[in-house]
């Protein structure tokens, strides 16, 4: 009975609160005349975003990663340009913008921050497609070795679905690869040149839509796209409505923290008290 009523009381949060709330997605923007932003937006509307407050760290250095260590984890961001003893591992508070190193900088040049729920771990890729490892403590990196079958790359996307499948985005061939770090082949040719900093992220809490950031040459603009796990389903959401001045370094999307069983059933009783009432008071006022 315990793990029934936990059941339902997951799928009442998680699946009614999805039809509640548009989807939250958080942004770290590159921008040559201010230190990096942190900014958030509605999925559905990239042009109506919020600049929370800048990371506080010196204007020559650029944010390349931004992810969330898990549900009801910290947000963390990956510095990799500026100055190389600048370059590593930051806590970002999402009220303020605020960055805080984490442990020793001088890592490594990373283009993207992951976090995969299978393993609980957080994971980088640089340049030429070498995975990294990432301690959240410590700030140490730990190279993985070269994700194979990728193309000559210059990667900047990197995104974990929930069953721990990898997505990659490569500049250099404006396409978005998956499989896993044996292994992975061509998702999504890019309908547009893609440069400068692009970043990706995957919504593991709702209906696992895919999510990127791109700077669209073309259009000299910054846009948003959606896509999915279905070859060549990646479609145009928006334009952010900035000038060539504004990329993205990356995006994460927060999740929630499982509640405990006893604390799920306390929620559980709570909402059917909620709908009881609402269903007294449509029959008193009918």
């Amino acid at each position: 009975m315990r793990n029934i009523l936990f059941t339902v009381a997951a799928a009442i949060l998680f699946g009614f609160g999805g039809l509640c709330d548009a989807q939250e997605i958080f942004g770290i923007v590159n921008s040559p005349n201010t230190t990096d932003e942190l900014i958030v937006f509605d999925a559905s509307d990239p042009a109506g975003f919020t600049v929370i407050g800048e990371t506080g760290i010196d204007i020559d250095v650029i944010f390349t990663g931004l992810e969330f260590a898990g549900p009801g984890g910290g947000l963390f961001g990956y510095a990799a340009f500026g100055d190389p003893a600048d370059s590593g591992l930051y806590e970002i508070n999402i009220s303020t913008g605020a960055a805080t190193p984490v442990g020793e900088l001088g890592g490594a040049e990373l283009f993207d921050l992951s976090w995969d729920r299978v393993t609980n771990t957080l994971f980088g890729i640089d340049a030429i497609g070498d995975l990294y490892e990432i301690d959240i403590v410590t700030g140490s990196q730990n190279n993985l070795g070269p994700i194979a079958g990728l193309p000559t790359v210059v990667t900047t996307g990197l995104a974990h679905d929930e069953f721990g499948t990898l997505f990659v985005q490569d500049v250099a061939t404006d396409a978005i690869y998956s499989g896993t770090q044996s292994g992975v082949s061509l998702l999504h040719s890019l309908p547009f040149n893609a440069n400068f900093n692009q970043g990706i992220t995957i919504d593991n809490e709702g209906d696992g839509t895919g999510y990127y950031s791109a700077f669209n040459i073309g259009s000299s603009e910054a846009e948003l796209y959606s896509f999915s796990g279905t070859p060549g389903d990646i479609n145009l959401i928006g334009s952010f409505g900035t000038s060539s001045a504004f990329s993205f370094g990356d995006l994460a999307i927060r999740t929630s923290a499982v509640p405990e069983p006893s604390s799920a059933i306390g929620i559980l009783f709570a909402l059917a008290g909620a709908l009881m009432l609402r269903c007294r008071d449509s029959r008193f006022h009918a």
